[in-house]
């Protein structure tokens, strides 16, 4: 019945139109304003319809556009409320806080018992599964502690802490570093994106060339 049904398309006219935006429909739904427009032609094209007028600095709706979103808004409204019924309700004293294993142990369960001191109405639940959480799409979980690189323009982020590397050997290692290349211990990080900030980007920021030629890397 819905089959042929453009879901993806009409998601994104309807946040364009909504916004009359095509740059603020793109950061709500974490895609690029080129996505939004081809999903919204895409859309056209299949009416047969214009939906927009597209003036210089901005668009607006055209008499299709404004019926079929008044349509389209009101039916993914009432989808959206159908959705939150059926979710599990949090009980509002529980904060559900998703980290690392290591990071619980180390850094935050420690400091509990200072924020229950200052907290005493609210209980903290330690989710420390090491997937990625969706917080738009996994309502059990309230904040995530990760180390990351990456950026979230539809969420609230702030940084923690900052990171420095070094390198350490034991002194005989360091000497013998001025006159040959030392066997360098690396360690793989599950997210390949934070393991590229290793031996690589320590020897450009350091000028030494202990990587040219291929030096012997001890990993676990």
């Amino acid at each position: 019945m819905f089959a042929s049904l453009p879901l993806t398309a009409l998601r994104a006219f309807e946040s364009a139109s909504r916004l009359l935006s095509f740059k603020a429909a793109a950061e709500e739904l974490s895609v690029t304003p080129t996505a939004i427009s081809h999903q919204v032609r895409s859309l056209e094209d299949w009416l047969g319809v214009a939906l927009f007028e597209r003036l210089p600095r901005q668009v607006r709706l055209t008499e299709g556009g404004e019926r079929l979103f008044r349509s389209l808004h009101g039916a993914l409204l009432e989808v959206a409320q159908s959705v939150d019924t059926l979710r599990p309700q949090r009980n509002a004293s529980t904060l559900t806080l998703s980290t690392t294993a290591a990071f619980a142990a180390l850094w935050l369960v420690p400091r509990l018992g200072r924020f229950y001191a200052q907290h005493p109405n609210i209980n903290v639940r330690l989710d420390t599964h090491c997937e990625v959480i969706d917080l738009h799409q996994d309502a059990s979980v309230d904040l995530v502690l990760r180390y990351s690189l990456d950026d979230y323009p539809n969420l609230y982020g702030l940084c923690l802490f900052d990171e420095s590397f070094g390198v350490y050997g034991s002194p005989e290692q360091v000497a013998l570093a001025a006159r040959r290349t030392p066997t360098l211990i690396s360690v793989c990080w599950h997210n390949s994106k934070l393991y590229a900030h290793g031996w690589e980007a320590w020897c450009a920021k350091a000028g030494e060339n202990w990587l040219n030629p291929q030096p012997a890397i001890r990993e676990y």
